[in-house]
């Protein structure tokens, strides 16, 4: 299956298919003869909307759930593509800073966040707050790193 490389950090190197994981397969590595092996769960698939600002949910292509959406005010607006969630993490630093806003600006901020999403490769991160309707998607520290 092709895939690609990315690198983590100093010490963690990992690889993706190009493609998302087939559902409810089992996926079998042999590197170099370190063999592992994991199955995939449900295909779940996450699209939004921009125009809507709507997220829709798909579990194994039937809708789960449809979410309200924040993509970043004007100026600074979530850009479109593909991502893809590689972790999950209970809390997350949300620092404007990534973005080029200061975070000692009348409009920075430097938050730790409790999540219920997870980041991407592009150090994205889907949140959502406890007690909110609304899903952010957002940058997150300048490292891409949990707290």
């Amino acid at each position: 299956m092709p895939g690609k490389f990315y690198t983590m950090n100093d010490t963690q190197l990992r690889w993706r298919p190009i493609d998302f994981w087939p559902a409810n397969t089992t996926v079998n590595i042999d590197a170099s003869g370190t063999k592992s092996s994991f199955r995939t769960g449900d295909a779940l698939v996450a699209t939004i909307d921009d125009s809507t600002h709507q997220m829709e949910i798909m579990r194994n292509g039937k809708l789960e759930k449809t979410f309200p959406v924040s993509l970043g005010k004007k100026g600074y607006e979530t850009p479109n593509g593909t991502y893809y969630v590689l972790e999950k993490f209970a809390y997350i630093v949300m620092d404007s800073s990534t973005y080029g806003v200061p975070i000692d600006s009348a409009e920075g901020y430097k938050l730790k966040v409790q999540t219920q999403f997870a980041s991407t490769t592009a150090a994205y991160s889907f949140t959502a707050r406890p007690g909110q309707s609304t899903i952010k998607a957002s940058a997150m520290s300048a490292t891409g790193a949990p707290i």
